[in-house]
């Protein structure tokens, strides 16, 4: 019979979501500021391209998503319109660079919302970091959880705890069952 957490995930609760999410409208905010900044100093058509790809567009398609997402028809996060429509704006500005920074921006904002999953499998644990990591049972001192906070304790002194949802384990037998797992996989290594 094969053992149930031998290759078993826990969902870690992210504790930072609500930062990463103002951060990032700040960062459109900025971006918003410093393109209208742009624009009026270009003058011209150049002017009227960064305001209406950069800002009116952007307003105009928030405004239909949040009627069509209420419809399940069309849904995109506002950030994501936002920063689409900004580097595509920055694009057609000729503002190649700032386009690259921004579109690099936005591919972290999403990394940092991503779902938190931490993976207990035969060779070790697959720690959802950025880049992940993956840390061989023999390199681990202790694995624990206990009121609903997983404790990774590694030999090079490095502790790592978070919170995990609430409904990872069925009752407590299911903790201990799985803090003993993790204990003969530690002293097996």
């Amino acid at each position: 019979m094969q053992n149930p957490f031998d290759n078993f995930s826990l969902s870690l609760i992210n504790t930072k979501k609500k930062q990463y999410q103002t951060l990032s409208w700040w960062i459109v905010a900025l971006n918003e500021a410093t393109l209208i900044y742009i624009a009026i100093s270009m003058g011209g058509d150049q002017q009227k391209k960064l305001l209406f790809n950069g800002l009116i567009l952007p307003i105009i398609l928030l405004l239909l998503n949040r009627l069509w997402a209420k419809k399940k028809i069309f849904h995109y996060s506002d950030l994501t319109l936002f920063y689409i429509f900004s580097c595509y704006a920055w694009i057609v500005g000729g503002f190649y660079k700032t386009s690259v920074l921004l579109l690099i921006l936005f591919f972290l904002y999403k990394i940092s919302l991503r779902p938190l999953r931490v993976t207990f499998s035969e060779p070790g644990i697959d720690y959802p970091s950025f880049p992940r990591k993956k840390f061989e049972w023999n390199k681990i001192a202790q694995v624990i959880v206990k009121d609903n906070l997983l404790t990774i304790d590694l030999r090079s002194n490095q502790l790592m705890q978070h919170l995990i949802e609430k409904n990872s384990f069925i009752d407590d037998k299911e903790v201990a069952d799985f803090n003993a797992h993790c204990q003969q996989k530690i002293k097996a290594a």
